[in-house]
């Protein structure tokens, strides 16, 4: 299996997102977009999916989600200067947005509850209902 190259970053300050493409198609559905000053440590948490982090679990759910699907998950993300990082990441939000239906500010602590089984089971529902069918 061949290894996957990843540039030594210049900074932990970066923004992402995270998209799914079905095999065969260049096209992206993006689905999550965040910020971090970890750079792709952010993206461990993710496959965590600790539940006591709730967007980590949340986007971590979502992406097992799509490759049991038999899509591939990408992480793009960008460095951008550390007082940049917020307005960076709300006008990709604002941007993306316009044509995709992003898990941000979905589904809330409120609406998952505290039973991590369930809430899967939620975020599971609203991928396959909303996300995939873009």
């Amino acid at each position: 299996m061949p290894y996957e190259t990843i540039q030594y970053p210049w900074s932990g300050s970066i923004v992402y997102y995270l998209s799914f493409q079905r095999p065969g198609d260049t096209s992206e559905t993006p689905f999550y977009v965040g910020e971090s000053g970890r750079h792709v440590g952010r993206l461990g948490d993710y496959i965590a999916a600790n539940f006591a982090a709730l967007v980590d679990f949340k986007v971590g759910v979502a992406a097992r989600f799509l490759q049991r699907r038999g899509l591939i998950v990408l992480f793009r993300y960008q460095q951008v200067p550390e007082n940049e990082r917020m307005n960076v990441q709300a006008s990709l939000i604002q941007s993306l947005a316009r044509d995709y239906l992003l898990l941000n500010n979905k589904l809330p602590q409120a609406e998952l509850g505290n039973n991590p089984e369930t809430a899967r089971g939620m975020i599971e529902n609203f991928v396959q209902q909303h996300i995939l069918s873009q």
